[in-house]
């Protein structure tokens, strides 16, 4: 099966999201192809990795991804030798001699923007375009149900992420230690991680600690990820300091090797984003063993398996309520913490990588 993807993503220095989606699942789905016949899916793989306009020349970026096959720069459509070509981002070419597909990471500006024009828009046009379409949750998928009932549901399928189970584990003490120095964290500390976005919703993390008992009694609150414009980071500062918090930790962006160990740090994970197409971090947490609380919005409590406590996403009582609950309670933190590892450990790349290599053989 001769498919074409396009990776022009993850040719940056760093990144997570789509990046890390591409990152994680391309070596799985090699291994999908190496496979004996009767040890899984099965995919006879011979494909060619694309690059869009000026990140052919960051190709090198990626060179330990399928370091096999060959690289093309995509100026205009992929090649008519190929059975499929597959955009693992947010771009499909206008014209093609192939059938096209893509990975669809949700329906945010549709859902959440007043009069948005999504047919005109580059997601719209990737669907009008696409002969199937892959889903990283069923909340996704409902959401393209709705947008376009026409389309062929045999065409589309959900393919939840994967954890890293060799990173996002439970840690030893030492590294634990080593990254809460470095970063100042002495004291217990409820944590969120992403892009400092508004849709992301850290206001409800700022009411919610400084309703909370926790923080009355010395807990701080940490926020990794980076990213905001200076005016909305300077609104959140100023929304901290109106409720008295002094406690507050603004890391911005970690390296990759840090993310594991502040997650096991953290004694309670916050989780509380308007929108979400997946919510990664979610079983990222639940694989080092910290439990969480997080909102009830879009595909939360589907990825969190109703585990953890959920609330609205301007319920900052509730919310604050769910963090004293895993703080002070120990027995209420362990039973949360045991359950989430057994949930992690069900979401693996491989499983990611079966499932997209059964949908390309299904499609063609």
């Amino acid at each position: 099966m001769r498919i074409g993807f396009d990776i022009t993503q993850a040719a940056k220095s760093r990144g997570r999201g789509i990046a890390r989606y591409i990152r994680d699942l391309l070596p799985e789905l090699e291994r999908v192809s190496q496979r004996a016949p009767d040890s899984g899916a099965v995919l006879d793989l011979n494909p060619t990795l694309y690059f869009r306009g000026s990140r052919w020349l960051n190709r090198g970026l990626v060179r330990d991804l399928m370091p096999s096959a060959p690289r093309r720069p995509l100026w205009w459509g992929p090649s008519a030798k190929l059975d499929l070509f597959h955009s693992f981002g947010n771009h499909l070419p206008a014209q093609s001699a192939v059938p096209l597909s893509f990975t669809a990471m949700d329906f945010r500006l549709a859902d959440m923007t007043p009069n948005y024009d999504l047919l005109g828009s580059r997601l719209g046009q990737n669907i009008s375009r696409a002969d199937g379409v892959i889903c990283i949750s069923q909340y996704t998928a409902q959401r393209l149900r709705h947008y376009f009932p026409d389309f062929p549901e045999e065409r589309v399928a959900v393919t939840p992420l994967g954890v890293d189970h060799r990173r996002f584990c439970p840690q030893d003490g030492a590294s634990v230690a080593a990254v809460r120095a470095k970063h100042g964290l002495a004291r217990p500390y409820a944590l969120q991680i992403g892009s400092w976005f508004p849709h992301k919703n850290l206001e409800l993390s700022i009411r919610a600690f400084a309703a909370s008992q926790a923080r009355a009694e010395g807990c701080e609150l940490v926020f990794v990820g980076g990213g905001a414009t200076a005016d909305f980071l300077n609104s959140l500062k100023k929304l901290a300091t109106s409720l008295g918090l002094t406690g507050i930790h603004w890391l911005g962006h970690i390296s990759d090797d840090e993310l594991a160990p502040i997650l096991a740090g953290a004694r309670v994970f916050l989780h509380p984003s308007r929108y979400e197409g997946f919510g990664l971090p979610i079983l990222e947490s639940m694989a080092t063993g910290t439990p969480g609380v997080i909102s009830n919005s879009t595909c939360l409590t589907e990825v969190a398996g109703e585990l953890w406590q959920s609330f609205d996403v301007d319920d900052e009582i509730g919310f604050a309520s769910g963090l004293d609950h895993l703080f002070f309670d120990d027995s209420a933190h362990q039973i949360a913490s045991e359950t989430g590892l057994a949930h992690a450990s069900a979401f693996t790349w491989r499983q990611t990588a079966d499932l997209t290599a059964s949908f390309f053989k299904q499609f063609l």
